[in-house]
């Protein structure tokens, strides 16, 4: 069984967001309405340590003053809508991101990924949204909204709900564990 999957951004291309911390059914706020009850929406959501990030000069990590940029996705909200052959899951997200000492070119490059998995835990579909942001001036923090919308194909008597959709940031080993030892 082959599940088809699409990723749309926003017309905001170079600033596109992460996704939602929710999960949806039919009837509610976020559901599809009243004919699609019994069914419900992928579980979505930004994981915890890959949700932000904090990158350092030289890739290794090092002090405050070492810190080129940190970058943290925020949710704002989202819908899900299941249609007979697919279910369309879009969440509006902010991106904050912050210059550090060590970042004197005034522009950070950075990626944030999008996964989804099957019923069985299997990443069925994975990508990469590359960011490349430029400082003017002397301005050190950057904010932006967007959204992005995940369309799964729906394979016959499987339930929307089966699937989950998963966000972070691309980061190093040791930046993931940079991350995980701040969060405990």
């Amino acid at each position: 069984m082959r599940v088809l999957h699409k990723i749309r951004r926003s017309a905001l291309a170079c600033a596109s967001l992460g996704l939602l911390v929710t999960a949806c059914a039919g009837g509610s706020l976020f559901g599809g309405g009243e004919s699609l009850s019994g069914l419900a929406c992928p579980q979505v959501a930004v994981l915890n340590a890959p949700g932000e990030v904090t990158r350092f000069s030289g890739g290794k990590i090092g002090t405050l003053s070492d810190v080129l940029f940190y970058a943290k996705i925020e949710v704002l909200g989202g819908h899900c809508d299941i249609e007979k052959e697919a279910v369309f899951v879009t969440t509006d997200a902010r991106l904050i991101v912050i210059r550090g000492p060590a970042e004197t070119k005034r522009e950070v490059k950075f990626a944030f990924f999008v996964a989804v998995l099957n019923g069985q835990r299997e990443v069925i579909m994975r990508e990469a949204f590359p960011i490349n942001l430029k400082f003017e001036g002397s301005k050190r923090r950057f904010e932006f909204e967007d959204s992005v919308t995940v369309q799964i194909d729906l394979q016959p008597d499987v339930d929307p709900a089966s699937y989950s959709i998963y966000a972070g940031f691309e980061m190093s080993p040791e930046e993931l564990e940079f991350n995980r030892r701040r969060q405990r």
